[in-house]
Parts: structure tokens; C-alpha cells; sequence
């Protein structure tokens, strides 16, 4: 035997064992990031709305009921009725529920054979500038797409003119 193919079979070998996924979930490839995003892959979906006429609007959600509840963009939905892909490829039926358009927010309720795995929500009154953030998505059910970052700024006037005008209505 070679010694090329004395290390390929120690290697296939060694990474058939049990002991193989041991070494892996110790690996410093298995980041906090990498752990969080292997989590809620599975709760992200894509949502097709069927507006009036017969156009679709196409966007991501993220499941936030085991009943089926799915968080989304407001002007994804914009209160259609649609079909969501689910994570393992299936497709259902989702309703409309309500949304803030004002603030590009709104729940639909899929129909689901199965409870969904869900995203958690988190809190917002006591964010802190610098803390990581990750987003995540799956745009027109081509595949899951992630960025990660940090909160720049808690305190921005997205509803504000500009500093100057600002500072003389203190």
C-alpha cells in the first residue's frame, strides 16, 4: 500500500467514528455565531403573496409560534393572503392576521401539519450599542442568506429632518 492511501483510509476511518463529532463540536470552526444560525435555520421560510392581481410579492419570515405565527415585512404581505416554503422544502397555505405597515411589520398564520420550530423574540428596551447582531433570510426560496453585525446606533431619529432643525426644537 502507498502512503497516500494509508492516510486515506485513517482518514475515512477516523471520520466515520462517533468520535469524529466529538472533535467537530469542539472545533474552533464551531463559533457562537456559527451555533446560533445552525439554530434558527430551520425557522426561517418564504413567503409568496398573492395580491388582487394575481402578482406575487416574495419575501422571508421567521416563525415565532409553533401554531404557525410568522413574523415578516409589512410590504412582503401587504395583507395578502399566500403560500409559504417551508424550511424542508414544503409548501403551505398562510393567512394574512394583521401588520403595522407603519413600521414595515406583519403576522401571518401558515397552515401547518406539524408545530414549527420557532425563533424566540428577543427584547428591544434595553439594546446596547456595539451588541452582535444576525439576520437572516431566504429571498425567493433560493437558499438561506445571513449577515451578521453589531447595533450602530439605538438612538437614530429615523423620523427626523436633520440635527440643525432638530437642535432648535430641543
Amino acid at each position: 500500500m502507498r502512503y497516500f492511501d494509508v492516510i486515506w483510509c485513517i482518514l475515512v476511518v477516523f471520520s466515520t467514528t462517533p468520535f469524529a463529532d466529538a472533535i467537530a463540536e469542539e472545533s474552533p470552526r464551531i463559533t457562537p455565531t456559527v451555533k446560533l444560525i445552525e439554530a434558527i435555520e430551520p425557522c426561517v421560510v418564504t413567503l409568496f403573496a398573492k395580491s388582487s392581481d394575481r402578482e406575487f410579492g416574495i419575501g422571508s419570515g421567521s416563525f415565532i409560534h409553533s401554531d404557525g405565527y410568522i413574523l415578516t415585512n409589512y410590504h412582503v404581505v401587504q395583507s395578502f393572503d399566500g403560500f409559504v416554503v417551508l424550511p424542508n422544502g414544503d409548501v403551505a397555505e398562510y393567512e394574512y392576521i394583521g401588520g403595522v405597515p407603519e413600521r414595515d411589520i406583519a403576522i401571518v398564520k401558515a397552515k401547518l401539519s406539524e408545530p414549527a420550530k420557532v425563533i424566540p423574540l428577543g427584547r428591544s428596551h434595553d439594546l446596547r450599542n456595539g451588541e452582535p447582531i444576525i439576520s437572516a433570510g431566504n429571498p425567493g426560496g433560493r437558499g438561506m442568506v445571513f449577515s451578521s453585525g453589531i447595533v450602530s446606533s439605538k438612538g437614530i431619529m429615523t423620523d427626523a429632518n436633520n440635527v440643525l432643525v432638530m437642535s432648535q426644537f430641543r
